[in-house]
């Protein structure tokens, strides 16, 4: 588990993946599940094929956000961060 820390000011310039991201406009509840759910199977589709996902990828690893970003669930980013070091 990581140590608590304060929320991170995201840069507006970081998110302007977004809009052109399969996901965009998309009702995103089920991007987010309570701790130890499982995410929706339906999601690594959407995520598969998208034309920003490494942008998306960067945007998670950067802001350590929670939730289902660029294919990848927070254990599999955290992971990716410590083979990074």
């Amino acid at each position: 588990m990581e140590p608590f820390s304060f929320p991170t000011v995201i840069d507006e310039e970081d998110t302007k993946f977004y809009d052109s991201a399969n996901c965009a406009g998309a009702d995103t509840e089920s991007f987010f599940v309570i701790s130890g759910d499982k995410y929706p199977p339906q999601l690594k589709k959407i995520c598969g094929n998208c034309d920003v996902k490494n942008d998306c990828l960067q945007f998670a690893l950067k802001y350590n956000v929670q939730g289902y970003w660029a294919g990848t669930n927070e254990k599999e980013r955290r992971r990716m961060k410590a083979r990074m070091r």
